[in-house]
């Protein structure tokens, strides 16, 4: 008898278990983010499903004369998205990341490298944030990109000024490494008469060697 109790429960529970997996489903639906364009529904998942961001993770360095520049990127998986821009609460696969910049080899200016792992309640509160998946189809063309490359449309933040940020994987010398392109900056709101803010980080091309 005990035994049939103890065997109606564990069966109870795989019910509820699954009556509980299919309405999360049913009112979670899942979508391709790489090929999902136009408005995004509510409670909606925008999920990486190829797991594009993977290829892009990890930390990569960039030096010359004396100027350091460092930056980690993680992959994040259904990270709660508040309205902005006419969109509805949804969820979204991306990239978040940190960066150091240090000049003359001992004067850091940013290091924001102590946040890579704050699960912040919005992630623009990290300096890197990358939603896009582009391909050589979308905005942005690439001369030099190979037909099916990949690259990670984000945007940055130095502590002083945001900067449009694309991400391109390449190689140097045989060893994995990190295209970026800094440029676009937005400027902050600046009361009259007050100086325009100067970036800490110079925009450009950068070519940043992956070290971990």
């Amino acid at each position: 008898m005990v035994f049939c109790i103890f065997s109606d429960m564990k069966k109870l529970q795989l019910i509820v278990v699954l009556i509980l997996t299919m309405f999360c489903n049913a009112q979670t639906p899942i979508y391709n983010k790489k090929e999902w364009s136009g408005n995004i529904p509510l409670n909606a998942y925008l999920k990486d499903t190829d797991n594009d961001f993977d290829a892009f993770q990890g930390e990569y360095e960039y030096t010359n004369n004396g100027t350091f520049f460092r930056i980690k990127l993680l992959k994040k998986t259904m990270v709660p998205m508040e309205p902005i821009g006419g969109s509805l609460f949804h969820y979204e696969d991306l990239i978040i990341g940190e960066i150091e910049y240090t000049v003359q080899n001992i004067n850091t200016l940013v290091d924001t490298m102590g946040n890579i792992n704050t699960n912040f309640d919005d992630p623009y509160n990290h300096a890197i944030v990358g939603l896009m998946i582009i391909d050589n189809n979308d905005y942005g063309y690439c001369t030099d990109c190979t037909p099916n490359e990949i690259r990670i449309s984000a945007s940055m933040f130095d502590s002083v000024l945001y900067f449009d940020l694309m991400l391109r994987r390449t190689t140097v010398n045989g060893q994995p490494a990190l295209r970026i392109q800094l440029g676009a900056t937005h400027l902050l709101a600046k009361k009259s008469g007050e100086p325009a803010d100067v970036p800490i980080i110079p925009g450009g091309e950068y070519i940043l060697t992956k070290v971990n």
